[in-house]
């Protein structure tokens, strides 16, 4: 049995400052659905697009910032499982 991981919480600020250079529209429904804890529907509302495009945003966001920290579900989650390694389970992104 692993030890309890604490989140990564630096790692995630440098990375979303990283995604917000990249664009910085994911990093507000990044902030707005898993900081504020609004749905889709309100996040679009406040940014003021759709609630697909939102939806598509999350979903590129959460892939991005997995990979970028290692998290399971993450591009390279599966080449890590077969290769033995296990990714760690600090911090889960929806």
């Amino acid at each position: 049995r692993q030890p309890h991981r604490h989140p990564d919480f630096n790692g995630l600020r440098r990375e979303l400052e990283r995604l917000g250079e990249l664009d910085p529209e994911l990093v507000e429904i990044v902030e707005l659905v898993f900081f504020s804890g609004l749905t889709e529907v309100e996040a679009a509302n406040v940014i003021g697009v759709s609630d697909r495009t939102v939806r598509r945003g999350w979903r590129t966001a959460k892939a991005w910032l997995r990979q970028a920290l290692r998290l399971p579900g993450g591009a390279c989650d599966s080449a890590r499982r077969r290769a033995g390694a296990r990714a760690p389970s600090s911090l889960t992104l929806g």
